[in-house]
């Protein structure tokens, strides 16, 4: 056997095993490539689901500040000379508002407003504000109290950038 026969018939195997390696790393690739499609799948479902517990909560929370205000106005609608406003913080307990407080006519609220400007806004949310005792960022959302049409009351939620912070890693 010459040295020509010898490659004749070592040739297909090596054609094998040359095929056998180029397809092992194509598909080696197809398999990394597949891999990080799921891995980014995971992270995006992941990410929508806080994002969604995020959004669930900050709603039950505003919902929970609008039942507060609906009940004090109704006790001050049924003719409470006081009215009791204790349960505000078992409410608090259940919401991303790190504390609640109530302003009244003639008071300065959370937000560095007069009470008429705060309660001629509405309903709403604010923009980040440094506290300067603290350097504490926060954001308030505002909740009005209303007799006969009237704003008698503002309920302020409270969210302190850092409790917002440990509510959403308990998520």
């Amino acid at each position: 056997i010459t040295m020509k026969e010898k490659w004749r018939q070592m040739l297909p195997a090596i054609l094998i095993i040359g095929i056998t390696i180029i397809t092992s790393i194509l598909l080696y690739d197809k398999m990394l490539d597949n891999e990080k499609e799921d891995c980014w799948k995971i992270l995006e479902d992941s990410a929508n689901s806080v994002a969604r517990e995020i959004r669930l909560n900050s709603e039950n929370s505003v919902n929970t500040l609008r039942l507060a205000s609906d009940t004090i106005s109704r006790e001050w609608n049924e003719g409470a000379d006081k009215v009791d406003i204790s349960f505000l913080d078992k409410f608090q307990e259940n919401t991303i508002f790190s504390r609640i407080e109530v302003s009244y006519p003639g008071n300065q609220t959370t937000l560095g407003l007069s009470f008429q400007e705060t309660a001629a806004k509405g309903e709403f949310m604010s923009s980040r504000i440094d506290d300067p005792d603290t350097g504490k960022q926060y954001v308030c959302y505002c909740v009005p109290v209303k007799y006969d049409e009237v704003t008698v009351a503002v309920l302020v939620g409270v969210i302190e950038t850092d409790y917002l912070q440990k509510n959403i890693q308990n998520i």
